[in-house]
């Protein structure tokens, strides 16, 4: 603190422990002042917003001149403690110490003060919780994963009343998750449906975003249903977002990949599964990459579908209809370009229409609304 100005009464100083910081006097609290013009340190005590003098010790207050003030009270003990430049400049223990306080509040007389760098201290033991969130401590997360959101000051004094220097420390705080994958794609690059591999499945997805604290890794999993991990368990893969597990056992049945994002303070997202990939191991071949000209409408169907063909099928056609879990819920010969199939029978949801002769074979998901 600093006092300039010119007049006879110059003083400046500071309330504390204040119940009441709009009232005159802050109702009940404790006040500090250092009066230039009389070189005197003194303490007040405010009660119902009446204050009264308690202690005018001499101390030299020297005009335009910065201060380093410090003080310290014990509100079970009701001692008061005022250092300047930490030295001690004026003591009194209160008989009756006020019990409950929840501001600070500078004040001046008849002079021009300047405030600079003011802390309020707890005390403390070897060990502290800080409490964090809206009306404690630390009220604010990171704004971004490299702007710290609060920072710790600690100051010690011994018993002949000698300060620490100061230490400080940055935290980083975010107790937000991540935001949630949009979306995760079997394969590689576009979603796909189905897979003739008896070994191997990929996936990727869209990047999740942390303003926060930052993205630190991604967890996947496979499994035979949404957000399980019975046949990957969840894997960390760092910031990749595209993976190909191989060393599988597929069977016939669908497989679903699921990824959630974890950010720097270890928050997770919510799990995002793709929509599944159908391994039909035991009917494709080194020829799967062959596909005729095949239509299938309408789709999303809601009883019957169409199938039609360009006749590059050869021998006998083969149709079959699998539910998500690889069961057969349909199967058929057929000769012809053309054939109607009913499925007013099946629930909602999504299954896969094969076909296949001797040679080439196609696979389409088809939805039931």
């Amino acid at each position: 603190m600093k006092i300039s100005g010119s007049g006879t009464n110059r003083r400046a100083g500071i309330y504390f422990f204040c119940d009441n910081p709009e009232m005159e006097q802050r109702n009940n609290s404790y006040m500090v002042y250092f009066r230039v013009d009389q070189n005197t340190c003194q303490i007040y005590k405010s009660t119902d917003d009446n204050i009264v003098l308690q202690t005018s010790d001499p101390c030299n207050v020297e005009l335009d001149t910065w201060y380093d003030c410090k003080i310290i009270f014990d509100p079970q003990t009701g001692k008061i403690s005022v250092f300047q430049d930490n030295v001690l400049a004026s003591e009194w223990t209160d008989p009756s110490p006020h019990s409950s306080g929840m501001a600070i509040s500078l004040r001046t007389g008849n002079c021009n003060a300047f405030y600079d760098d003011i802390k309020v201290y707890k005390v403390r033991t070897a060990n502290e919780f800080i409490t964090v969130g809206q009306d404690m401590d630390c009220r604010y997360q990171n704004m971004n994963p490299l702007a710290p959101s609060c920072m710790v000051h600690s100051i010690v004094t011994d018993q002949a009343a000698n300060f620490s220097e100061l230490t400080m420390q940055t935290i980083n705080i975010d107790w937000t998750p991540p935001t949630n994958i949009l979306w995760v794609n079997d394969g590689l690059e576009n979603d796909i449906d189905s897979t003739g591999s008896s070994s191997e499945l990929s996936a990727n997805w869209v990047t999740s975003q942390d303003e926060n604290s930052g993205i630190l890794k991604y967890i996947y999993a496979v499994g035979t249903s949404t957000a399980q991990d019975n046949i990957v368990p969840w894997t960390e893969i760092g910031n990749d977002t595209t993976v190909t597990v191989g060393s599988l056992n597929l069977v016939s049945t669908m497989y679903y990949f699921s990824v959630k994002a974890v950010n720097n303070a270890g928050l997770a997202s919510e799990i995002t599964t793709s929509d599944g990939i159908l391994a039909d191991v035991m009917v494709y071949d080194e020829k799967m990459n062959y596909y005729p000209s095949i239509i299938v409408s309408p789709n999303p169907f809601s009883s019957d579908i169409c199938v039609e063909y360009n006749g590059a099928f050869k021998g006998n056609i083969k149709i079959v209809i699998y539910s998500y879990t690889g069961e057969i819920i349909y199967q058929s010969y057929f000769n012809g370009n053309k054939m109607t199939i009913s499925l007013a029978h099946v629930a909602k949801g999504v299954y896969f229409l094969k076909i296949t002769d001797n040679e080439n074979n196609f696979l389409k998901k088809i939805i039931k609304e």
